[in-house]
């Protein structure tokens, strides 16, 4: 069964197409445990190379948001048998984005919102930036050193890839997980970076247009 909708925000319009029973994995890719756990404090609930995979169960059409029921496998299991139940929310209004695994579509125009709603300082905080396919923040580990987080969506609004890199020693990985299921590519993709490029030096523009406004 395909679910496939149109929303207005901002006279933009987005969509959220997927269908039920659609499922995505994603893998821990790189780990770095000596410097995950001295950053952070604690120790994974993964090794490298596990991987958790969830599955579309059905797709609800509300006035402000879709309601995802979700079949989940969690990183300790083996996708036998049954997974677990969750329930996400994917909401219509850029002003409610909150690091999320789904959004909606055209992902550039959508991210782009993202990144002036934070320059407003009306979601998230100045640690957080966004370009047309990518959340970045930039923070510190309880050890001090500076660390950078970036989410990459692909152009179906999915999140594809989670990086933290270590600032203090030259980006080095501290742990990454990535989508296993169809990210584009050849035409496609090209198109889609594309887009990304050209939204990235739009976003440049508006903010400094922003910050001349302030002072």
């Amino acid at each position: 069964m395909s679910s496939s909708f149109t929303i207005e925000t901002r006279a933009q319009s987005y969509d959220f197409s997927f269908n039920e029973d659609d499922e995505f994995v994603w893998e821990v890719v790189e780990l770095d445990l000596h410097n995950f756990k001295k950053i952070f404090g604690f120790e994974p609930i993964f090794e490298e190379g596990d991987q958790i995979k969830k599955r579309i169960r059905s797709i609800l059409d509300f006035d402000t948001s879709w309601s995802l029921t979700i079949e989940a496998w969690d990183y300790d299991s083996s996708f036998e048998g049954n997974g677990s139940i969750e329930y996400y929310t994917v909401n219509r209004d850029a002003a409610l984005y909150d690091e999320d695994l789904f959004i909606p579509t055209p992902v550039a125009d959508y991210l782009i919102e993202v990144d002036r709603l934070i320059t407003q300082k009306i979601i998230l905080d100045s640690s957080y930036s966004a370009t047309a396919s990518t959340l970045i923040k930039h923070d510190k580990g309880v050890d001090g050193s500076r660390y950078t987080m970036t989410k990459i969506y692909d152009s179906r609004g999915i999140l594809a890839v989670e990086r933290y890199t270590d600032d203090d020693a030259g980006d080095r990985v501290i742990v990454e997980i990535s989508g296993s299921f169809m990210i584009p590519i050849g035409e496609t993709f090209l198109v889609f970076m594309g887009l990304s490029i050209t939204a990235v030096v739009v976003v440049m523009i508006k903010r400094k247009s922003f910050e001349v406004k302030k002072l």
